[in-house]
């Protein structure tokens, strides 16, 4: 999953001529900054839930596949929003919310799972036996588009 991020991070930021890269391209710039830093705290939340399944063995396997299929759902999510704002070159709030309207319900999604299963307290993730690590919010849930 971390060399996947690494790679679509490249491909965004860079603008790489790799296969499948050339669907990123054109994105607008802010775009680029939400949906990467959308990426890296979507790492963070599996790198911390994945530790806290490895420390917590009785944790059920139905739970660790819901977790899987919700994360899932908001990395698909994620990637529709900026695939749905590729190549627009007036963009404003409307379009902006309108593209991002899955990613914040199926993150909200994951959210309210990590703390129903007690892994997320008080926007503080537990990754393991006494670790607890700041979980921030996303720009792309408050982003306002600046014209």
């Amino acid at each position: 999953m971390l060399r996947f991020m690494k790679l679509c991070l490249m491909c965004v930021l860079l603008g790489a001529p790799l296969s499948g890269c050339a669907a990123v391209m054109p994105v607008i710039p802010q775009i680029v900054s939400v949906v990467t830093d959308a990426m890296v705290i979507m790492g963070l939340i599996d790198s911390s839930v994945q530790e806290y399944f490895r420390t917590h063995p009785q944790i059920a396997p139905e739970v660790r596949s819901q977790y899987v299929e919700v994360y899932q759902k908001a990395l698909r999510a994620l990637n529709a929003s900026q695939a749905a704002l590729r190549g627009v070159e007036d963009l404003d709030q409307k379009k902006y919310d309108a593209a991002f309207l899955e990613f914040k319900t199926a993150y909200q999604e994951l959210l309210d799972l990590l703390e129903k299963e007690g892994i997320l307290r008080q926007q503080y993730l537990s990754a393991g036996p006494g670790d607890q690590i700041y979980l921030p919010t996303p720009e792309a849930l408050s982003f306002q588009v600046s014209n």
